[in-house]
């Protein structure tokens, strides 16, 4: 398996997710509240329900499957793995 160093991309996304990332966006309820509010005001018409910080990942992730799916990156992979954690960490505090 080619990591990046020694490092997975499991573990580069997680350096990412609780450090660098957090410090430039804030906590992921706040961030993807905000990002699912912008959505939701240009959405609105077409949606049938707002769409949560929980659906904001979900669509992060679809974003990250297909730019992969049109070629493979490193950066994807980290990506996907970070934010399947976000994911994780909504379902934690029932923001989904």
């Amino acid at each position: 398996m080619k990591q990046k160093g020694n490092k997975s991309v499991a573990l580069e996304a997680h350096e990412l997710i609780h450090g660098v990332r957090r410090g430039q966006y804030g906590p992921v309820e706040a961030s993807f509240q905000r990002i699912a509010t912008l959505a939701n005001v240009m959405l609105e018409e077409k949606l049938k329900e707002p769409l949560s910080p929980g659906d904001v990942a979900k669509f992060m992730l679809c974003v990250k499957m297909a730019r992969e799916r049109a070629a493979h990156g490193r950066d994807n992979c980290v990506d996907i793995c970070g934010y399947a954690d976000l994911l994780q960490q909504l379902a934690d505090v029932k923001q989904l």
